[in-house]
C-alpha cells in the first residue's frame, strides 16, 4: 500500500462565497515509484456546501524526481483554485495553504539511487541474518533439550 498525507482546504468563489459542489484534481507533475509502486498521477476533490475539501496524495518527499503537484479546482467551467503544491512526508494532516508554492524537493540522481537502494538491501540482510542467528539458537537450545530428554529415557 502507497503512503499517503490527508491536504485540506477551503475553496471559494470569486465573490468571496463557498465555492460549494465544486471538484477538480491534484496531477502529479512526473512519474515516481516508490518501494516498487508506481504512484498514482492522478488524485480527485470534491469541494463540500462549505467549500471545505480534503484529499490524499503521496508525498512528493518521499520521490527522487523533484515531482509537485498541480491542483485545479472548477465550479462550472470557471477555476476558482489553481496552484503548485509539493506535500512533505508527515503522518498529521497538512493545509493546502501551508504547502502552496514550496519548491520541489531536489531529484535524487541515479548513482545516489543506488545507494540508497544497497544501503536498504544491507539493512534487509542484516535483519534476516539477525532473525537467523535467533532461529539457530532457538534450534540449537531444542536439540539440546531434545538430546538430555532422550539420555533421561536410557
Amino acid at each position: 500500500m502507497i503512503k499517503t498525507v490527508k491536504v485540506t482546504g477551503v475553496a471559494y468563489k470569486q465573490d468571496g462565497t463557498p465555492a460549494s459542489g465544486a471538484s477538480g484534481s491534484a496531477r502529479l507533475s512526473i512519474q515516481e515509484i516508490d518501494n516498487g509502486i508506481v504512484v498514482p498521477a492522478t488524485y480527485t476533490i470534491c469541494v463540500g456546501d462549505d467549500g471545505h475539501f480534503e484529499f490524499d496524495v503521496w508525498p512528493n518527499e518521499r520521490g527522487v524526481e523533484g515531482s509537485y503537484y498541480s491542483v485545479k479546482i472548477y465550479l462550472k467551467s470557471n477555476t476558482v483554485f489553481d496552484a503548485i503544491i509539493v506535500v512533505p512526508d508527515v503522518e498529521h494532516e497538512v493545509s493546502i495553504s501551508d504547502i502552496i508554492n514550496e519548491k520541489p524537493y531536489p531529484p535524487v540522481d541515479k548513482p545516489q539511487q543506488a545507494l540508497l537502494g544497497a544501503q536498504k538491501a544491507a539493512t534487509e540482510a542484516k535483519a534476516s541474518a539477525e532473525d537467523a542467528e535467533i532461529s539457530a539458537v532457538s534450534a540449537s537450545e531444542s536439540a539440546q533439550a531434545s538430546a538430555d530428554s532422550a539420555a533421561s529415557i536410557v
